[in-house]
């Protein structure tokens, strides 16, 4: 059996995005370092041929089928992050244009690789995380490898990303090919051979090259470096392998192999996934690209070099008045996102006598469903009112006078032909709001009051700068002491710790629910892989595993950490609330949380971060969830 596998992708040339050399080479430093540690090792790169999701599928099931305790998994090329910070890092490849597809990397290492029996992954992105665009918006992510054979395991895992979320990553085009280097890889693999007194334990040749030695070198130095580019660039480690298995390198070789030769700044500009808006592409050599250049020795094209100005990611935070007008800029984006959101806010119903509700801004709605226990019936304008759909009497769904109890699944369809979904919550009001890519947000406010503020802000800085795994704590704080405990909040502070891989804060959210009598979102329920049981009256009940006292950081609320018993909630909604959630389900669906043949309505999903689907997706989706059977 194969200890240790690793393979080691390097797209260079993904047009219309800029020419990465540095990609290639990347992957071919970290291939030659795997190597000689004992790995067996693939190399794919774009020299020869395009690299597609069939390329590393293939590469992956052959390194896969022997079994291997650990697998080192590196990707050098150009990605972006989806969902507003909350979806996945998404690794682009050679004809992504032409394909729409992308590599998930949640997709991949949280859910596929889990079931092919790793005790070990360790996985390297070199790849901006920038927020998805015009250009990138249309790209699904794919996980790539089907099921495995295994059941589903955490491996310990350490993972490298380049840059931070929401950030660029840098290469720097050299005076021909093998010269073009990206600064975090080319670092890295220095250090990986010895090059760095600082990236060994206790700054000491004499003693190894750890995960947690490798994080601290990547990123004290990593943005020293950038800095030397004129650019700003800070690494996310997240380490977990323990000891002894946390060894990178034993002993430094003798004597100590030299610094390599880096392109000087003032000569090249560096290229990120940004900068093809203002100075035009880095093209590869006339005639040629990485999937069909025999010759490896042409010069990058003159018109490259030069200098650009920052973009607005990248401005020095030691520039006071740079950094002001940045604010300014933000500040605006959030205002206008959040008049979007509150777009007829005044002319909005607060309050349905029976207890449930939705509202629609932005478009027309034609219709909804909620199943056999519930009718929606147009009030007024765009003002949806849920009433009982037989003779009232108590059950589990409405008392005597006609309040709703439990919650509902909604899908809703608009007069131009587009749905969108989510859940019919007891003693919410729910507004859907609408623009041409489909349901921008999904607020929910308490029966009587006219905004749900916290839910409002954090979505209105999810469509302005987008959030990230950082700012979990402070969404997880205005879930846990706001009054209105909005829970599209929950949804968001879930997406946010699944980012980090935090599955134990996503079942305290699920927790926090369930103590106060609520209903659970379905993503909460997804995300944290929660049982689900289905009682003989259909309400479908939630299993919450307890969760342990966790290391209590600075500024993090109490529920991030403390400790929470096993205990029960109910579900919420039939599918999930924001689009990412979709690429999670499997294909043969989940016992009593969602039925077999859901996955496959992915293909309809419009653009915007709330489920919103197309025609034919929309109908689908109606006839599965309530006209079966």
């Amino acid at each position: 059996m194969t200890e240790n596998v690793c393979l080691a992708v390097g797209v260079g040339d993904a047009p219309p995005l800029d020419y990465l050399a540095g990609a290639v080479n990347g992957a071919r430093a970290i291939a030659k370092w795997a190597r000689a540690q004992g790995y067996e090792t693939r190399l794919l790169t774009d020299e020869e041929d395009p690299v597609g999701i069939d390329e590393i599928k293939s590469a992956l099931e052959e390194l896969l089928a022997a079994a291997p305790k650990k697998l080192l998994l590196y990707f050098a090329g150009h990605g972006f992050l989806s969902g507003g910070g909350l979806g996945d890092d998404i690794w682009l490849l050679s004809e992504w244009r032409k394909t729409g597809i992308g590599v998930s990397v949640t997709l991949l290492t949280r859910q596929r690789l889990h079931l092919f029996g790793l005790k070990r992954l360790i996985l390297i992105s070199d790849a901006c995380r920038t927020l998805a665009n015009e250009m990138t918006s249309f790209v699904n992510g794919q996980a790539v490898l089907g099921m495995g054979p295994f059941p589903y395991e955490l491996p310990q895992s350490d993972s490298y990303f380049a840059s931070s979320p929401k950030r660029a990553a840098y290469m720097v085009p050299g005076r021909n090919l093998e010269e073009s280097r990206c600064i975090f890889s080319g670092l890295l693999t220095e250090a990986l051979s010895g090059v760095h007194k600082e990236a060994f334990t206790e700054e000491n040749r004499k003693k190894p090259i750890t995960n947690y030695s490798l994080a601290n070198f990547l990123e004290k130095n990593v943005p020293k470096w950038a800095d030397h580019y004129g650019v700003t660039l800070k690494p996310t480690s997240i380490t977990s392998i323990r000891p002894p298995d946390n060894v990178y390198l034993e002993r430094c070789p003798e004597p100590p192999p030299p610094e390599g030769s880096w392109p000087d700044p003032n000569e090249f500009r560096v290229t990120g996934m940004e900068s093809t808006d203002n100075d035009g592409r880095i093209a590869p050599p006339p005639g040629l690209s990485w999937s069909t250049k025999k010759d490896r020795e042409l010069l990058m094209p003159a018109e490259t070099t030069g200098t650009r100005a920052p973009t607005l990611t990248e401005v020095d935070a030691k520039d006071d008045k740079a950094i002001s007008e940045a604010q300014k800029v933000i500040k605006a984006r959030r205002r206008l996102a959040m008049d979007a959101i509150q777009v007829d806010a005044a002319n909005r119903p607060n309050h349905f006598e029976t207890g449930a509700g939705f509202t629609i801004d932005g478009a027309q709605a034609a219709g909804a469903f909620v199943g056999a226990r519930g009718v929606a019936k147009n009030l007024f304008a765009n003002a949806w009112r849920i009433e009982p759909g037989y003779s009232v009497s108590a059950d589990e769904w409405w008392s005597h006078s006609g309040m709703i109890k439990s919650p509902m699944p909604l899908v809703v369809k608009l007069s131009d032909g587009r749905f969108a979904g989510s859940a019919v919550l007891p003693n919410f009001v729910l507004t859907f709001t609408f623009d041409d890519i489909g349901s921008q947000a999904v607020i929910y406010r308490r029966m009587g009051e006219p905004f749900s503020e916290d839910a409002e802000e954090t979505l209105a800085q999810l469509r302005a700068t987008g959030l990230s795994a950082t700012d979990a704590p402070e969404v997880a704080q205005r879930l846990r002491y706001s009054k209105h405990a909005d829970p599209t909040l929950g949804v968001l502070a879930a997406w946010l710790h699944d980012a980090v891989g935090d599955i134990a804060n996503i079942h305290r959210t699920a927790f926090f629910y369930a103590e106060r009598g609520e209903p659970i979102p379905f993503d909460i329920a997804l995300l944290g892989r929660l049982p689900a049981r289905r009682d003989a009256k259909g309400v479908v009940h939630l299993q919450i595993p307890a969760t342990e006292e966790a290391a209590h950081r600075h500024g993090e609320p109490g529920y991030m950490w403390r400790s929470t018993p096993a205990t029960e909630g109910i579900l919420a909604g039939a599918f999930p609330w924001m689009r990412q959630g979709w690429s999670r389900l499997h294909p043969d669906g989940q016992t009593d949380l969602y039925p077999r043949g859901l996955s496959e309505l992915s293909d309809h999903l419009l653009p915007a971060p709330f489920t919103s689907l197309d025609r034919t997706g929309g109908t689908a989706l109606v006839e599965l969830l309530f006209r079966e059977g």
